[in-house]
């Protein structure tokens, strides 16, 4: 009859709604802090990158034999899988992407140019790949701050709205739980103390404390009447004992006026005047 407006089927809905909330906050909270994570990493490796340009530089004039191993060390840093992570993230934005193919581009040809020990095209060109490099660093720091902000926002937002349920879960709790069972609490004391009128409940409501509410009315209801009876019987009882007490007194000292003398005239009297 009332479970479609359940007091308990509603707030095990809202603590359920709030847990589930919960749950997708945590799950981008961990989501956040493994791309951040991740963020860190990539800006590190591409930072990297520019000391080991330069190096190569100084390798390509000591060592020529080591080039084309530096050269290795060097595609595996810039093919890291940090670096490609970042390209593929959701919310990654065209500067990312654009300014890590530039860096793939121009490092295509200043390779060329080590292989080739032509260390002064190298030169004249790592000037303008460091500057690009340093501009993917940026690029990278920038998107990084981006979604920590977001992040924060969201988790703030976030916090808000739990908050906000859990105050309406407490506020629809005292409405529709508390209150109504004080008012069950000041009517029962009022029916012990003999009060079957008590204050007005809520019957209304479709939920278990209304029809809890509206069968205490009823019951206290019924008890004033069953009391009323038991009142008027217990009072009719006793003008009919008080009755016969008297009767049975006036037979008495009627008895008391006859028994010790002879009866005459002036006892008879005496007899008919008590009666």
């Amino acid at each position: 009859m009332y479970a479609k407006r359940s007091v308990s089927t509603r707030i095990a809905k809202y603590l359920f709604v709030v847990i589930i909330f919960m749950g997708i906050i945590s799950s981008l909270s961990l989501i956040v802090m493994a791309s951040n994570k991740s963020d860190a990493e990539a800006i590190n490796i591409s930072g990297s990158l520019r000391m080991q340009s330069y190096r190569l530089l100084t390798e390509m004039e000591r060592s020529p034999d080591t080039v084309e191993q530096n050269l290795v060390r060097y595609q595996r840093s810039l093919n890291a899988e940090a670096l490609l992570s970042v390209q593929n993230q959701l919310f990654a934005p065209s500067g990312v992407r654009e300014s890590y193919q530039k860096i793939l581009k121009r490092w295509a040809v200043m390779s060329d140019f080590a292989r080739a020990h032509q260390i002064e095209k190298y030169h004249a060109e790592l000037k303008s790949y460091v500057q690009d490099v340093d501009d993917f660093v940026l690029e990278l720091q920038r998107f990084a701050e981006q979604k920590w902000i977001s992040a924060v926002s969201v988790l703030c937002v976030s916090m808000l709205l739990i908050l906000a349920m859990v105050s309406y879960v407490i506020w629809y709790m005292k409405r529709e739980v508390v209150k109504p069972l004080e008012q069950m609490t000041k009517a029962s004391m009022q029916v012990q103390m003999g009060q079957f009128k008590h204050i007005q409940l809520d019957t209304e409501s479709g939920n278990e404390l209304g029809v809890l509410a509206k069968v205490f009315t009823q019951m206290s209801s019924e008890l004033g009447r069953l009391y009323s009876r038991l009142e008027d019987a217990v009072n009719e009882k006793t003008q009919k004992l008080r009755q016969t007490n008297r009767s049975l007194t006036t037979l008495y000292q009627s008895s008391q006026l006859l028994t010790p003398t002879k009866i005459n005239d002036k006892i008879l009297s005496q007899v008919l005047n008590h009666i």
